[in-house]
């Protein structure tokens, strides 16, 4: 926790002092432009929040469409990239790996760093016995504490090291049903498959993205109290940034529906209990109340989670759905909620 509060403030602090830069000769009205915005926070980690805090505390505005547009160029710039490097998701080879060495074991909900042995490595497609400085790769590993994207939830980047070498983690995806993985570009040594690697996930990324994962699971409920109980999940996208919630409802959702709905999951975190996780039967979990999703394929297993308490009855739970994604441990871990866009 001292070493999470230092990287804060470290970050902070350079933060501020980039975005004193970038002010500079603005006067009250002035609007910070999308683009350094996102280079403050892609590049050096600082917040788009924390600098529209900041800004707002001038006088200022920021550009948010410019910074969507920013993120966006960056994410199609990183999918060109990856396609051009040759890797596609060859199902037919991540099958046949899955029979031979089973599924992934996961470490992720109860660490974000461990020790892994490398299983295979994949280029371009094709099943390769190494990998050298500069390749971008697919490596599984026999237990990996990386999330693969899954659920709406992104997958989670970091490192990973080995005698002599190193990786950046740039994405973790789900082949063959469970294994976890990760696609990472090779920044220095030879990767050889059997070697056994350090691994470690960026622990900002994961805070914020469980953060915000964890708030969608109290929107779900709060909609569902405030609109009425017709309204149903579509899908939603999180990741470090935000939380974007799809659901079906008959009419506009007005101002004063949302602001009753941010005032309920504010409420509900404000309790600042700790969540829940049970292992249960599909089955049971629904008959125990727990929300499952139309469509959703679930496994003999699932994973349910807790959330609060309710608002307007003793001892009984807040939030209850079946879901594989990271999570907060208390409520509290979440901060604020906060509905910036409404759309229909």
């Amino acid at each position: 926790l001292k070493q999470e509060e230092v990287r804060f403030r470290t970050t902070l602090s350079k933060g501020m002092a980039l975005f004193d830069t970038a002010v500079q000769g603005f006067t009250p009205g002035d609007m910070l432009d999308g683009q350094t915005a996102f280079t403050l926070s892609d590049t050096y980690g600082f917040p788009l929040d924390l600098t529209q805090d900041e800004a707002r505390r001038r006088g200022y505005s920021v550009n948010v469409d410019g910074f969507e547009a920013a993120m966006a160029e960056q994410r199609q710039r990183s999918r060109e990239h990856w396609k051009g490097s040759g890797q596609t998701a060859n199902t037919g080879e991540w099958m046949a790996v899955r029979d031979r060495l089973g599924p992934t074991v996961f470490t992720g909900y109860d660490a974000i760093d461990g020790s892994g042995e490398v299983l295979a490595i994949m280029k371009a497609g094709a099943p390769v016995d190494s990998a050298e400085a500069g390749d971008i790769v697919e490596v599984l590993f026999d237990s990996t504490p990386f999330y693969a994207e899954s659920g709406g939830q992104s997958g989670d980047h970091g490192t990973f090291e080995w005698p002599g070498g190193e990786a950046e983690v740039i994405d973790v995806k789900k082949h063959a049903g469970d294994l976890h993985v990760l696609s990472a570009q090779i920044t220095a040594g030879k990767l050889e498959i059997r070697a056994r690697a350090a691994q470690l996930v960026d622990a900002d990324k994961r805070t914020t993205t469980r953060a915000n994962h964890s708030a969608a699971h109290l929107l779900h409920t709060a909609l569902k109290n405030v609109l009425g109980t017709a309204v149903a999940q579509k899908g939603q996208l999180v990741d470090a940034e935000r939380a974007r919630f799809d659901f079906s409802h008959g009419a506009p959702v007005t101002e004063d529906e949302l602001a009753a709905i941010e005032a309920e999951v504010n409420a509900v975190i404000r309790q600042n209990v700790p969540a829940e996780t049970k292992l249960m039967a599909p089955q049971e979990a629904i008959e125990a109340g727990a929300i499952a999703l139309f469509g959703e394929k679930y496994g003999d297993e699932v994973r349910v989670l807790t959330l609060g308490r309710s608002l307007v009855s003793d001892n009984a739970p807040y939030s209850v759905e079946l879901c594989g994604g990271t999570h907060v441990a208390r409520t509290g871990d979440i901060g604020l909620f906060k509905v910036v866009q409404e759309t229909g």
